[in-house]
């Protein structure tokens, strides 16, 4: 892709309503191969597939794709669609929640991160994030 035409996804990609075929490409020019193979068949809502401690803010999500890096690590690209305008705004601890659980608990079991677009109830408004869980044990002075 050229600088002109980058420059364009980017702008368009992030100044209007979100649109799942341009976030799409965006996505698939960003990592350059994003497997999308079986991606609609990786739809979750409601009782099939969001934990109960989410449902009355997530009204649905979906795996678009699986990214594999060089070293290995596979990142996925969801589409996390809220039930409520205000989770966008206030819910940052929530919506990163809500990720971890998928990565840890989840259908991204074995993933190592999340490239994800979090969508208002109307597609006006939306916030891309790239979620990373990192562990690391530390000791306290004490010994803990």
């Amino acid at each position: 892709m050229k600088l002109e035409e980058a420059r364009k996804l980017v702008t368009e990609t992030f100044t209007q309503s979100f649109d799942r075929p341009r976030f799409l490409r965006f996505v698939q020019n960003l990592v350059n191969h994003l497997d999308t193979r079986g991606e609609r068949q990786h739809r979750w809502s409601g009782n099939g597939g969001i934990k109960q401690a989410f449902r009355d803010k997530v009204r649905l999500y979906e795996r678009l794709g699986t990214y594999t890096d060089p070293e290995g690590e596979k990142i996925d690209v969801l589409a996390i669609y809220l039930a409520r305008d205000t989770t966008l705004e206030r819910g940052r601890t929530f919506l990163r929640n809500f990720v971890a659980d998928y990565l840890t608990t989840g259908h991204g079991n074995n993933k190592s991160a999340v490239l994800a677009a979090f969508v208002s109830p109307d597609e006006s408004d939306w916030r891309f994030s790239f979620v990373k869980l990192e562990y690391a044990l530390e000791q306290t002075d004490e010994g803990r």
